[in-house]
């Protein structure tokens, strides 16, 4: 018995050096000294702290505070997915898809965005839907799409929630749902997504799923433009003649 609690006890003081090695990298790199931040995170990745392994992989990638090495990144990135981070299937999945320091392959980039999302990354269940909205690497599957924006708007990422409310718009999987279109893109917009300000914009302009408001629709239009979606500054001009 005393000699399992002396390895117990061993390998908590292990984990606390994991995580303060993990922290005191972070800590560094937002001080701005890369190269001991770089270092501590590389000692912490060692040891099998797999968000550590994360974080140097987006440097890697980036080239933020060390030479660029997308083949690294890669090597860390999948170590840290291997890991269970989120974050680092759903980077994985992105080079995959791009051909980024890897030969593309869409069908592995369709599996390393589900892992990312059924691990929790929404970003991941995003992506993922372009996939099944597209066909890409998967078989077209509107309805799978429809669940997974549903999924991303609910945590947050507008885009899901402009998708979605193109679907409730247009009717696709679904009846056509003005007044829920309006809705969600209330909600994108809300969010800082120009596009879909533009959108509501112009469902206040014909007047579907809400009454016709020309100053409102004006309103949305600007908010667009000033956000860089250069559609809305024409219907801009237009009305503020």
């Amino acid at each position: 018995m005393r000699k399992l609690v002396g390895v117990f006890f061993l390998m908590i003081c292990t984990l606390t050096l994991f995580a303060s090695e993990h922290e005191q990298g972070i800590s560094a790199l937002e001080k701005g000294d890369y190269k001991k931040g770089i270092e501590l995170l590389s000692k912490s990745c060692k040891s099998e702290n797999n968000n550590s392994c994360y974080v140097l992989g987006v440097l890697y990638g980036t080239g933020e505070g060390i030479k660029q090495d997308v083949s690294k990144a890669k090597e860390l990135y999948t170590k840290a997915c291997d890991g269970n981070v989120a974050k680092a299937c759903y980077n994985l999945g992105l080079m995959y898809a791009d051909g980024e320091g890897v030969k593309q392959d869409i069908p592995k980039s369709v599996d390393l965005f589900t892992k990312s999302c059924n691990s929790g990354y929404v970003q991941g269940c995003y992506n993922l839907g372009l996939m099944y909205t597209e066909g890409l690497g998967v078989k077209q599957d509107n309805k799978k799409a429809k669940e997974l924006y549903t999924k991303t708007c609910d945590g947050n990422v507008v885009e899901g929630c402009y998708n979605l409310a193109i679907m409730h718009f247009e009717g696709i999987e679904t009846k056509k749902d003005y007044s829920k279109a309006k809705e969600l893109y209330s909600k994108a917009c809300d969010g800082g997504l120009s596009m879909s300000c533009n959108n509501l914009g112009l469902m206040y302009y014909n007047g579907e799923g809400t009454k016709k408001d020309i100053q409102k629709a004006k309103q949305l239009f600007k908010i667009a433009c000033d956000n860089g979606y250069e559609g809305a500054c024409k219907s801009f001009e237009v009305l503020n003649k």
